[in-house]
């Protein structure tokens, strides 16, 4: 099984899109707005927009690539329940 790669982009001072990418082929993409969230220690957030990629990919040449300690906690708690 490949590594999931991870990058992101900050769209604005609160808002960052966080690109998971599993293949070529197979890909999801999370934009998260922490002006949604909920109290000092998230206990739930707002995603603006999910887009998820079976038959292509995403172009990350313009991305920073991170690891997946650098997701903020709530988008990983999210994605446990996929």
């Amino acid at each position: 099984m490949a590594k999931i790669r991870i990058h992101k982009r900050e769209l604005s001072d609160r808002t960052t899109a966080y690109y998971f990418t599993k293949s070529k082929k197979r890909c999801l993409r999370i934009e998260h707005n922490t002006e949604w969230d909920f109290g000092k220690t998230p206990s739930g957030c707002t995603i603006n927009q999910v887009e998820i990629h079976y038959q292509n990919s995403f172009l990350t040449d313009e991305l920073s690539e991170i690891e997946l300690n650098d997701v903020p906690e709530v988008i990983r708690d999210i994605l446990s329940y996929l």
